[in-house]
């Protein structure tokens, strides 16, 4: 969950990206599940792997960094939408560091951009992006 906090707060900070989402508490930038029923664009955080990637160096200083992988999965009822969204999403997290959410970020990094998939009946654009966040524990 720590690596959902440090992507929620990048995307949250982000006012490009908040001025289509919305931000504060209206703002649909959701941890693992998208409500029903919610307005779109909107984003579902989706956290992957999160693994210790830890020297004997590192280990006898007494701190561990670990590497998560994410998903960002986009929402949109148009493509335009979509494709907005997910370069906001990309300039928010992209190569950030520092102390962000409380954790010390070593780097955020997009790993892929998965392709564009529509769901005509429900008249939903859906993209999945992969990040990477290697943060210190």
């Amino acid at each position: 969950m720590q690596s959902i906090a440090i992507l929620s707060a990048l995307l949250n900070a982000h006012a490009p990206l908040t001025a289509l989402v919305g931000s504060g508490a209206a703002a649909r930038i959701y941890p693992l599940e998208l409500p029903q029923g919610c307005l779109m664009p909107a984003i579902v955080i989706e956290a992957g792997v999160d693994a210790p990637q830890t020297t004997d160096g590192m280990a006898s200083l007494g701190y561990v960094l670990r590497i998560a992988e994410l998903t960002l999965h986009v929402l949109a009822k148009t493509p335009t939408d979509l494709v907005a969204v997910q370069l906001a999403a990309e300039a928010a997290c992209q190569f950030q560091r520092g102390t962000i959410a409380g954790y010390n970020v070593a780097l955020v990094s997009a790993a892929t951009v998965g392709s564009p998939e529509t769901d005509s009946g429900k008249m939903l654009w859906y993209l999945p992006l992969e990040f990477s966040v290697t943060y210190r524990r």
